[in-house]
């Protein structure tokens, strides 16, 4: 049964030449049967056995034909069988992959993408993909016929131009660790910047977190990059942490980073214009502070000194300026404030979660926040504040793991004298007052009512 049906279509579509579909007639017999193909290919049964004959017209069809309505219908044909039976047709899969490889090329090569050529950019790099997947074998192959074309491909307008790309470009990285190291060269700085900076989809953040494996490429493609392309690489880390695939030297390199920058922060204090250094010092602390949430990350973590030191400094020098006066370190007590974007926005909040995840059963941590006045910072940290809008569960959390079997910080703790409780401002606007209630705790009241 199955063979006749091969057979059928064998017998339309060995009459074709690009000639004849000058002739209309012709044009909807073959493209009526192409049609039903495409769809017939959809079953499993179907795309494992079709049959080189067919295939071989289909490679004809995809070099010679410029009618959409043949042409198409053939494309999404093979896109949907992706090289299925590779295994009893290898040389004419590379021929048909060859084919379509050098369609996109030509058609990039005019000054302009005609409208016509859209759908067949498309449907082209869907079977790319598509055979990626099942063949990681091609993976160079694709790279090298279509390198000089992903920019121009990943930044198109045609947004689903720009994703089956991404869909190309990931499966190439990760089915080719050559391509991956080659891909660190400087001349392709410009081509990793667009995979930064263009819309975020799935198969580019994929394509950056192959890189967390290679410390040594993920700090060479970061170092490559302009500021701003930094701060979105940034971003994507913060988005995919934390990750077991993330190398071990990578957090020795985030580290370095932030140390060595650190205090272009302090400098934004008084000032609201846009700072992408200060910005990109903030991004790191919050890679760094997510990361430490994970046992690998924090152990490795827990060997860089300098890094609690760095911490410790700027968690005190932002809360003495924050209490110094009215700046963009100051506590905002009203909780639906209305604020200005600013570098500031979480930077306690990752403070101090960072170094409450650093002095989680680690005595030498915990004993350095004591001597160094840092217990008393946590603790007045742990109060509401619009610029950290989690700042007290981390506080909480942060001065949980600094006592713990820390007898000294406890008793320290023990020895603060309570001066009572603050205002806040969206409580005094409501009618509300908090009081103190000695060991019974906090009590809140409408205001001017006495007990």
């Amino acid at each position: 049964m199955e063979e006749t049906i091969w057979a059928d279509y064998i017998s339309v579509l060995e009459n074709y030449t690009p000639l004849a579909s000058k002739n209309t007639t012709y044009d909807e017999v073959i493209a009526e049967k192409l049609e039903q193909l495409k769809t017939l290919v959809r079953q499993d049964e179907y795309r494992s056995t079709i049959p080189d004959p067919i295939l071989l017209i289909l490679s004809l069809i995809v070099q010679r034909e410029q009618s959409n309505k043949i042409l198409l219908p053939c494309l999404e044909t093979l896109r949907n069988c992706y090289g299925k039976n590779w295994d009893s047709s290898p040389s004419t899969w590379t021929c048909i992959l060859t084919g379509i490889l050098k369609s996109i090329e030509k058609r990039l090569s005019a000054e302009s993408l005609c409208e016509e050529d859209v759908p067949v950019i498309q449907i082209s790099l869907q079977f790319v993909g598509n055979l990626l997947n099942s063949q990681p074998s091609v993976s160079e192959s694709v790279w090298y016929n279509l390198q000089k074309c992903f920019q121009i491909l990943l930044t198109n307008q045609d947004t689903k131009v720009s994703l089956y790309t991404s869909f190309v470009l990931y499966g190439i990285l990760r089915s080719s660790e050559s391509v991956r190291r080659e891909f660190a060269d400087p001349k392709w700085t410009s081509l990793f910047s667009s995979i930064i900076d263009s819309s975020p989809n799935e198969f580019l953040q994929y394509s950056i977190e192959l890189y967390f494996k290679h410390h040594n490429l993920l700090a060479k493609l970061y170092n490559q990059q302009q500021l701003r392309s930094k701060l979105y690489l940034l971003k994507q880390i913060i988005e995919f942490l934390p990750s077991s695939d993330f190398d071990i030297l990578n957090w020795q390199f985030m580290v370095r980073s932030f140390v060595d920058k650190s205090g272009v922060v302090l400098r934004t204090c008084e000032s609201n214009a846009e700072d992408l250094e200060a910005l990109e010092v903030v991004y790191l602390l919050e890679v760094l502070a997510k990361g430490s949430s994970e046992d690998p990350c924090r152990a490795e973590l827990m060997k860089e000194d300098q890094l609690v030191t760095s911490a410790i400094d700027m968690l005190k020098s932002v809360h003495l300026l924050g209490k110094s006066g009215s700046n963009y370190f100051s506590t905002v007590k009203d909780y639906f404030a209305e604020l200005e974007d600013h570098p500031a926005m979480n930077l306690k909040n990752n403070l101090v979660r960072l170094l409450g995840n650093l002095c989680y059963q680690n005595r030498v941590v915990q004993d350095r926040l004591r001597s160094e006045g840092v217990i008393a910072s946590l603790l007045e940290c742990s109060q509401l504040d619009a610029r950290n809008k989690l700042i007290k569960e981390w506080s909480v959390w942060a001065i949980r793991n600094v006592c713990e079997n820390n007898a000294e910080n406890q008793e320290l703790i023990r020895s603060y004298v309570r001066l009572g409780v603050t205002q806040p401002s969206i409580l005094e606007n409501s009618g509300l007052v908090v009081e103190d209630e000695g060991d019974s705790g906090l009590k809140l009241r409408p205001a001017g009512k006495e007990n």
